[in-house]
C-alpha cells in the first residue's frame, strides 16, 4: 500500500510538473507573437532562450525530474519550437516584416511616441491656424507687396532678439521651466489680440492719409496697422519656435538614436494630418461669417479658443512624455547612461553667441547646408509675394481670402502626407544628391509656366470655362437676397493662381 500511495503521488506530481511545463511552454511560444514579451532589447539584440530545465524547474517551485523525465521534456520543447518556427515560416514572417516596415514601433514604446506625435500634431495645428490668419490680415489691410518689408524689417530682428533672449533664459530656467516660460507668452498674446486688439481696431489704429506716396505706401501701412504687423510678427515666430526649439530640441534631449532612427521618418508623416485639419477648422469658421469685419472677428475668437485648447494639450503633452522617459530610464529600456565622470569623453565646452557664430562660419559643411537653407527661403519669397497678390485680386474680402488660404492649407497638408508616404525612402534608395535635389528641380519646373506667362502674358494655348457673368441687379430679382457679384479675374488668371499655389507649394514637400 505504501508504495502504491508513492507511485500515485510520484505520478501526480509529475503529471502536475509535465502541465505546468507545458502551460509554460505554450505562453514562451505565443506571447512574442501577440507583441506580450519583447525579444530585442534597446541595441537590437535578440534572446536566445536558454534550456536548463534543473535550474529553472527549481527556481519556479517544481519538484525537478528525473534525467529520463527531463529527455521527454526537452523532446516536447523542440517539437513545440520547430511548429512554432514553422508556424513563423509560413505566415508571420512577410506580416512582421511589413509592420516593421511601415511602423517599426515597439508595443512598450507606444505611448511616448503617440504622445510625441501629437505634440508635433499641435504645434503645426496652432501654426497652420495663425498663418491662414496672419497673412488674410496683413494681406487685406496692407498688401501683400508689404510683407517683404514686414519679413525684413520686422520678422529677423524680432528672431535675433528672441535667439538672445533664449540663450540667457537657458541658463537660468531648467529645462521643464524653460519650455513652460518659452510657450505661455505666444498664447497670451493670441488672447490679447482676437479678445482686446482686434476688437479695438479702429481706436489703436490711427486713419491712414489719403495723399501718401506709393512708394512709402507699403511700409507705412505697416506701422498704422501696427497690431496685425504685430500678430504676423508673433506667428512667424511661432513656426520656427514651436518645431525648432519647443518639439525638436526635446525629441533629442530624450530620444536615444537608436530609437530615433525609427521615430523620427514618422513623426513628419503623422504631422502633416495637422495642416488638413487646421485649415478645415479655419475655412469652417469663415463660411459661418459674413463678409463684414466684425464676424471675422467672431470668426477669430473661435478659433483662438480652438488655439488656447491645443495649447493645453500641448503642455499637458509635455509632461506626459517627460513622465514616461523618467519611467523608461529607471527600467532600463533606454540602455545605460554614459558616466560623467568616465575620462575618455571631453566635456563640451560653454560658448557665447559670438563664439558660436564663428564656429558655424568656419564649418564648411554646415556653411553649405546654410545655402541650402538661405536659397529656400529667396526662392519662397520671390513667389509668395506675386502669389498672394493673386489671391488678393480674386478674393477681395477677408472672408473669402481667409476660405481660399483655409483649403489651400489642407490640400498641401495632404499632397505631403502623400508624397512622404511613397517618397520618403528617395534618399534612402537614390542617395542624398537624387533627394537634395529634388526639391528645386519640382520647384523651377513648376514655377518655369507661371513667370513665363507673367513675363510675356501670352494667352494660354486651351480654352479655359469662362468666368459666369454677373448676377441681375437685385430690383429685376426680388424673391432672391442680393449677393456679391464673382470677381472680375479672368478663366486664364484663376488657372495661373492655382498654378502657383503647387508652385509655391512644392517646397514644403
Amino acid at each position: 500500500r505504501r508504495k502504491t500511495r508513492r507511485g500515485l503521488a510520484s505520478r501526480c506530481k509529475m503529471q502536475r510538473s509535465s502541465s505546468v511545463l507545458l502551460a509554460a511552454t505554450f505562453a514562451g511560444l505565443v506571447a512574442p507573437s501577440f507583441g506580450l514579451v519583447r525579444l530585442d532589447g534597446p541595441a537590437g539584440r535578440i534572446a536566445s532562450p536558454s534550456v536548463d530545465s534543473r535550474k529553472n524547474l527549481q527556481r519556479s517551485g517544481v519538484p525537478s525530474l528525473t534525467r529520463t523525465e527531463g529527455l521527454v521534456l526537452n523532446s516536447k520543447l523542440e517539437k513545440a519550437s520547430e511548429t512554432s518556427q514553422a508556424l513563423r515560416l509560413k505566415g508571420g514572417s512577410w506580416l512582421e516584416n511589413v509592420k516593421n516596415a511601415l511602423f517599426p514601433i515597439e508595443g512598450w514604446e507606444m505611448p511616448k511616441f503617440f504622445s510625441m506625435s501629437c505634440m508635433m500634431f499641435m504645434i503645426i495645428y496652432i501654426y497652420t491656424t495663425v498663418r491662414d490668419t496672419k497673412d488674410t490680415l496683413v494681406v487685406s489691410a496692407c498688401g501683400a507687396e508689404s510683407i517683404t518689408f514686414l519679413k525684413v524689417y520686422g520678422v529677423l530682428p524680432a528672431a535675433t532678439l528672441f535667439m538672445v533672449l533664449y540663450s540667457k533664459m537657458s541658463s537660468i530656467f531648467s529645462k521643464d521651466q524653460l519650455f513652460y516660460v518659452t510657450s505661455l507668452p505666444f498664447f497670451a498674446f493670441y488672447t490679447l489680440f482676437a479678445f482686446v486688439l482686434y476688437p479695438n481696431r479702429h481706436i489703436i489704429h490711427p486713419p491712414m492719409p489719403a495723399d501718401m506716396d506709393e512708394r512709402l505706401k507699403y511700409s507705412v501701412s505697416l506701422l498704422y496697422n501696427w497690431s496685425y504687423s504685430l500678430f504676423y510678427i508673433v506667428s512667424e515666430l511661432w513656426g520656427s519656435v514651436g518645431v525648432s526649439v519647443l518639439f525638436w530640441q526635446m525629441a533629442n534631449d530624450i530620444t536615444p538614436v537608436w530609437q530615433a532612427n525609427r521615430f523620427y521618418p514618422l513623426f513628419g508623416q503623422l504631422a502633416n494630418i495637422a495642416p488638413i485639419c487646421a485649415g478645415q477648422t479655419v475655412a469652417y469658421f469663415a463660411r459661418r461669417s459674413d463678409s463684414s469685419d466684425d464676424s471675422f472677428g467672431v470668426a477669430l475668437q473661435g478659433t483662438t479658443c480652438l488655439i488656447l485648447a491645443a495649447g493645453v494639450c500641448l503642455m499637458g503633452l509635455y509632461a506626459n512624455i517627460q513622465r514616461l522617459h523618467a519611467a523608461d530610464e529607471a527600467s532600463g529600456r533606454l540602455g545605460d547612461k554614459p558616466d560623467p565622470s568616465a575620462k575618455g569623453k571631453k566635456k563640451k565646452p560653454k560658448m557665447s553667441m559670438g563664439e558660436s557664430f564663428k564656429f558655424l562660419v568656419q564649418q564648411k559643411y554646415l556653411g553649405y547646408l546654410c545655402i541650402l537653407v538661405v536659397s529656400y527661403g529667396l526662392s519662397i519669397n520671390l513667389t509668395e509675394v506675386i502669389w498672394k497678390k493673386m489671391v488678393k485680386e480674386a478674393h477681395p474680402n477677408k472672408k473669402e481670402y481667409q476660405i481660399f488660404m483655409g483649403n489651400y492649407s489642407s490640400m498641401v497638408g495632404a499632397a505631403t502626407f502623400i508624397i512622404i508616404f511613397f517618397g520618403s525612402n528617395i534618399v534612402k534608395h537614390l542617395g542624398w544628391k537624387v533627394g537634395a535635389l529634388t526639391t528645386p528641380v519640382l520647384m523651377g519646373g513648376l514655377a518655369a509656366p507661371f513667370f513665363a506667362y507673367v513675363i510675356t502674358m501670352v494667352p494660354l494655348p486651351f480654352p479655359l470655362p469662362p468666368t459666369p457673368p454677373p448676377l441681375p441687379p437685385p430690383s429685376l430679382c426680388p424673391s432672391r437676397p442680393p449677393r456679391r457679384p464673382p470677381s472680375p479675374t479672368p478663366a486664364h488668371s484663376r488657372f495661373v493662381l492655382y498654378l502657383l499655389a503647387v508652385n509655391y507649394a512644392a517646397p514644403n514637400f
